[in-house]
């Protein structure tokens, strides 16, 4: 819809996830020459501190480096215990997942998908998270490296501070340090 209206951001976005609307909206939203606008001026590293997420990309060629880094408010309906957790993607492959709501088929898996385990988040003494608050602490964005210090000490009950800080310099080193 928002390529019908001239909008060449969507329509770049749409060329390149392929995504459809439903025949109704293919026949009331048509353009016979959608507007094209790459991305190119958009920035390759983003804090969204409303979300507690941070994105960093290597470009926006469908087989760059996609890193997405979760420190954020609790939300108690729909959260799993993986704060300071990341994603890496690189050409359309995980490298890091996050496993989502995938497995529901018995309660030992719901259990795992929405742990620490099931993450890539620091297991203490072999315990993982509690329900609770994260936060970004540091981001920092430029062409060559992007940086993100994010805090998670109050979702460890043994720990005061639970800090993981991410380096990366483009197109794809990572270096992740947790203290």
């Amino acid at each position: 819809m928002l390529n019908s209206r001239g909008n060449g951001y969507a329509g770049w976005y749409l060329k390149h996830t392929g995504l459809r609307g439903n025949a109704l909206e293919n026949v009331v939203y048509y353009d016979p020459a959608p507007k094209i606008t790459p991305p190119d001026d958009w920035p390759l590293g983003l804090l969204l501190p409303q979300i507690g997420w941070v994105a960093m990309r290597s470009d926006w060629e469908h087989d760059g480096t996609v890193f997405a880094l979760k420190s954020g408010r609790y939300y108690p309906s729909h959260q799993h215990r993986d704060q300071s957790t990341f994603m890496i993607n690189v050409a359309g492959d995980y490298l890091a997942a996050d496993p989502g709501y995938r497995d529901q088929s018995s309660r030992q898996a719901w259990e795992f998908t929405t742990s620490t385990a099931g993450h890539n988040g620091i297991l203490v003494d072999g315990k993982g998270q509690l329900y609770g608050d994260g936060s970004i602490e540091g981001f920092f964005t430029s062409p060559p490296f992007d940086y993100v210090r994010a805090e998670a000490g109050d979702v460890y009950p043994e720990l005061s501070r639970a800090t993981r800080a991410v380096a990366y310099v483009r197109p794809d080193c990572f270096v992740v340090f947790d203290q």
